[in-house]
């Protein structure tokens, strides 16, 4: 009976899968790989995603090769543009206690995430990782509300921050 169940188990699990059919494309987009976008149009609004910024390339520097990539591209942006930092927006454990002997680097690092923030035409966001979450220790709702409470007051009617 156990042997029975488990190949049942295994049989559903497989039946399941949405890897087990091929993919479902409308008979109007069936070669959508081979259409190229007219060269002419621009497009209405760009979104830039950002992941794991919170770390320093050149710890000399204090530089973030990804930001400054990011500042160039966001400069040649003309029209709409969303900024979004998808977490982990500082390391190694979000942003300490003002008193705290790593607090002016953390403030470096999301320093230069909050500077791009001027280059484009738009909202930008910060999500919280679990770095920012002083990677799930004790107190890291406290991290957390910092980190919240820093970028809010960089925020102003010219630079919206969410």
């Amino acid at each position: 009976m156990r042997k029975y169940l488990i190949f049942f188990t295994i049989l559903m699990t497989l039946a399941s899968c949405g890897t087990m059919r091929n993919a479902s494309y409308g008979k109007d987009v069936k070669q959508w790989y081979t259409q190229n976008p007219d060269p002419n149009t621009s497009p209405i609004h760009s979104l830039f995603l950002i992941g794991d910024a919170g770390d320093l390339d050149n710890s000399t520097d204090h530089t973030n090769y990804v930001l400054e990539s990011l500042k160039k591209h966001l400069a040649l942006e003309t029209g709409e543009t969303s900024l979004v930092f998808l977490g982990d927006n500082i390391y190694p454990h979000g942003l300490p206690a003002k008193n705290a002997r790593d607090r002016s680097l953390a403030e470096e690092i999301i320093n230069a995430q909050l500077e791009c923030t001027k280059y484009h035409n738009g909202p930008s966001y910060f999500i919280p990782g679990n770095h920012d979450w002083n990677k799930h220790y004790p107190g890291g709702k406290e991290y957390i509300l910092r980190q919240e409470k820093y970028i809010e007051s960089y925020s102003d009617k010219n630079n919206e921050i969410n």
